[in-house]
C-alpha cells in the first residue's frame, strides 16, 4: 500500500483520508463474524473502572485481528503519515458503540 504525499497532506489538514480496504473482503468478514460471536460476552462482562471498553472488545477478538493490524505495509504507511520511526499498535473499537456495557 502506497500512501501519496497528497494523502499525507490531507491527513495533516483534516485528520483523515480515505483508502481502499487494505484487508480485503475475507478478512473483514472474519472480523465481523468474530465480533458478533463475542459481542454478548463483551456486553455482559463487568469491566473494571477505567478500562477502554471499545479496546476490550477489539482485544477479545484475539490473534486474527492483531495479525491484521500488524501487517508491515500498514505499519509503514502509519510511520510515513506520522513521520516517525516506530508505531505502536494499540487497540481500536469495533462493533456498535451504542452497545457499551453499563
Amino acid at each position: 500500500m502506497t500512501i501519496t504525499q497528497s494523502q499525507t497532506d490531507h491527513f495533516h489538514r483534516n485528520g483523515f483520508f480515505f483508502i481502499p480496504n487494505p484487508l480485503g473482503g475475507d478478512q473483514m468478514r472474519l472480523v465481523d463474524r468474530l465480533q458478533r460471536e463475542r459481542e454478548a460476552e463483551w456486553e455482559h462482562t463487568d469491566w473494571p473502572e477505567g478500562f477502554n471498553l471499545m479496546a476490550c472488545q477489539f482485544l477479545l477478538l484475539g490473534e486474527p485481528v492483531l495479525r491484521m493490524v500488524e501487517q508491515p505495509p500498514l505499519i509503514e504507511a502509519a510511520k510515513r503519515i506520522l513521520d516517525c520511526d516506530e508505531v505502536h499498535i494499540g487497540a481500536c473499537g469495533l462493533g456498535d458503540a451504542s452497545k457499551r456495557p453499563s
